[in-house]
């Protein structure tokens, strides 16, 4: 039996980062990773762990190896191999956020509230391309990582990518417009 509903225990708003015990747990696995493949040795698997704490890994294999090389404690063997590795490192960050992601829309019980082929009027801003003022449509959506995506044009399969809350709050839903194809319709004599 529970104590408590799962969205009670889950936090209400979407994860945006990971973690400092998902990053800790992180880089140790890219530490040992380093080690394994023979771009550092075991006794400075701590130090490896302090380096890749100070690193950004928005950043290419090369900058991020410039920045391990200029700044660390550890030493390392850096050769092409190890460097397009470096330059991979966000998949993994990105992985463990959306997997932080995919368990708070299941606690939470998120869905998409607008459905595929809707038209909407961008009321603020969604991103530098959808402007206030835009027509877009929703062509689909990703119910795992709760989101939509949104295009100018109806027919396109898939779009830019943007939160359902965002493009919940940011879009006005604009009503069907029921044409009359048959002008004759219309005639009333």
């Amino acid at each position: 039996m529970k104590l408590f509903n799962d969205n009670e225990v889950f936090q209400k708003e979407r994860p945006t980062n990971i973690t400092k015990e998902q990053t800790q747990a992180l880089y140790e696995k890219i530490a040992d990773e380093i080690i394994k493949f023979g771009h550092s040795k075991a006794e400075e698997r701590e130090f490896i762990i302090e380096d890749l704490s100070g690193i950004s890994f928005n950043e290419n294999g090369y900058e991020i190896a410039k920045k391990l090389e200029d700044n660390c404690s550890a030493t390392y063997d850096f050769d092409e191999e190890f460097v397009s590795y470096l330059g991979g490192i966000y998949r993994d960050l990105d992985s463990v956020h959306n997997k932080n992601i995919q368990d708070w829309v299941e606690a939470n019980g998120i869905k998409p509230k607008i459905s595929k082929g809707q038209e909407l009027m961008v009321e603020i801003d969604l991103n530098r391309h959808k402007k206030k003022g835009a027509i877009v449509y929703v062509n689909g959506w990703d119910e795992k990582r709760a989101v939509y995506y949104i295009d100018e044009d109806p027919k396109k399969n898939g779009g830019t990518i943007i939160a359902y809350e965002v493009v919940e709050k940011r879009c006005k839903l604009l009503p069907e417009v029921n044409q009359v194809t048959d002008l004759s319709l219309l005639d009333e004599n």
